[in-house]
């Protein structure tokens, strides 16, 4: 990787970060480009879907939760 890539990441705002982020996720995220996902990680799916369906949790909205990380 460039470093000059990285240091102009890094001097870019939080919400620009934020931007390339999400953009770098999606397209990772694209076709068959995921690795697999770690046990661990299921496990920890799983307990949460259990707690969910439950009424012991409660979700929001990505969108609400965008704007909230946004706002720091």
């Amino acid at each position: 990787m460039q470093p000059n890539l990285i240091s102009g990441i890094l001097k870019l705002t939080t919400e620009e970060k934020l931007s390339v982020a999400e953009a770098i996720w999606n397209n990772i995220t694209e076709g068959d480009k995921m690795p697999p996902i770690p046990q661990e990680h299921l496990s920890v799916v799983n307990e949460r879907e259990v707690a969910y369906l439950a009424g012991k949790t409660t979700t929001k909205e990505w969108s609400e939760v965008k704007k909230a990380i946004r706002k720091k």
